[in-house]
């Protein structure tokens, strides 16, 4: 379906347990966000290895 995901850790709780009707006894672990991106990632480029590494 072409979606994407972004985790968002956690978040106030109470507020998402009052507004989605989430039980007391159950627990809010994360948020995850579920859609269609806007535009593409850019991937920034990365130093290479042996340039913030040293090996023996």
């Amino acid at each position: 379906m072409g979606f994407d995901t972004l985790l968002m850790g956690m978040r106030d709780s109470d507020a998402l347990r009052s507004l989605f009707g989430i039980p007391e006894g159950e627990e809010v672990m994360a948020v995850i966000a579920l859609g269609h991106r806007a535009s593409d990632p850019v991937k920034p480029t990365r130093k290479p290895l042996d340039e913030i590494a040293k090996f023996f």
